[in-house]
C-alpha cells in the first residue's frame, strides 16, 4: 500500500431536488513518492420517475346511476393507490362532469404522485308524465286537472323539478257532453326529460229537472195553458217548447 488515505463529501443528501453535485476528495497526507492533486467527481440526481396512468374515458350514464368501478377504472404502471374525486357511490347531475383522480406509487423513493382526468357524460332520466282522468257535468267548470310523474331518482319528487308539468284540455264549459283529451305539458328539469300520457276528461250530461206547473179552473171550464218549469238548464239553454196538451 501506498499509504494514502483520501476522504470525499458531497451536499447532497435523500432529499436534495434534481440536478449535479460536486464530489470533493481531501485530506491525503504527504508522501515522498506521489505529489498528490485532486479532481471533484459529480454526482447525478435524477427526478422520480412519473407514473404512467392509463384512464380511458367512460361511456355515457343515465342520472341516478352511482360511479362504480365501471366509471373509476384507472391503471398505472407501478403499484400503488388511486383516490378519486368525487368517490365511488356518488349520483352526479346530467351534464358533462369532470372526474379526478390522485395516484400515490407504493414506493414513493422512485416514483412522484401523479394525477389525471376524465370527463364522463351523465344524461338526463326520463320521467313519465300522466293526466289523471277527471270528470264533470255538462255546463260546469273544468276540475283542477293533475299531473302524476314517475321514475324519480331514489327518493326525490316532484318539488325538485325546475318546472313541474302541468294539463289542460280544449274542452270548456260549454262543450258537449263526451270524452276530451287531457294533455300534459310543460315540464323542465335540469337531470329529466319528460315522456307525456294523456288522460281523459269525461262531460256528463247534466241533471235536469222538469216540473209541470200547478194550475187550478172552475168546474165546468177548459183546462188552462198547462207549463212545465226545467231546473238545471245550463249555459244559457233555451228551455224546450211545450207540445199543446188536449183539452
Amino acid at each position: 500500500s501506498i499509504g494514502l488515505v483520501v476522504s470525499y463529501a458531497c451536499p447532497a443528501n435523500a432529499v436534495s431536488i434534481a440536478g449535479d453535485y460536486a464530489i470533493t476528495p481531501s485530506g491525503a497526507a504527504a508522501t515522498a513518492n506521489y505529489a498528490v492533486t485532486y479532481a471533484n467527481g459529480t454526482l447525478t440526481v435524477t427526478d422520480k420517475d412519473v407514473p404512467i396512468i392509463t384512464w380511458t374515458a367512460p361511456d355515457a350514464i343515465v342520472y341516478g346511476t352511482a360511479l362504480s368501478a365501471t366509471q373509476l377504472s384507472a391503471t398505472a404502471n407501478t403499484p400503488g393507490t388511486f383516490v378519486y374525486t368525487p368517490a365511488a357511490e356518488a349520483v352526479l347531475h346530467a351534464g358533462t362532469r369532470t372526474l379526478s383522480v390522485t395516484f400515490t406509487p407504493a414506493d414513493p423513493v422512485n416514483w412522484t404522485t401523479a394525477t389525471a382526468q376524465v370527463e364522463l357524460t351523465v344524461t338526463k332520466a326520463m320521467l313519465t308524465a300522466t293526466a289523471a282522468d277527471a270528470t264533470r257535468a255538462y255546463g260546469q267548470a273544468n276540475p283542477d286537472f293533475t299531473v302524476t310523474c314517475t321514475g324519480f331518482v331514489d327518493s326525490e319528487t316532484v318539488a325538485v323539478l325546475d318546472i313541474a308539468p302541468t294539463a289542460t284540455t280544449t274542452a270548456t264549459a260549454t262543450t258537449g257532453v263526451g270524452t276530451y283529451d287531457i294533455g300534459a305539458s310543460g315540464g323542465a328539469d335540469t337531470d329529466y326529460d319528460f315522456t307525456y300520457v294523456k288522460g281523459t276528461l269525461t262531460v256528463t250530461p247534466a241533471a235536469l229537472t222538469c216540473t209541470a206547473d200547478s194550475h187550478s179552473r172552475p168546474y165546468g171550464s177548459a183546462n188552462p195553458v198547462l207549463t212545465i218549469t226545467y231546473t238545471g238548464l245550463a249555459n244559457g239553454d233555451a228551455a224546450p217548447a211545450v207540445p199543446p196538451v188536449a183539452a
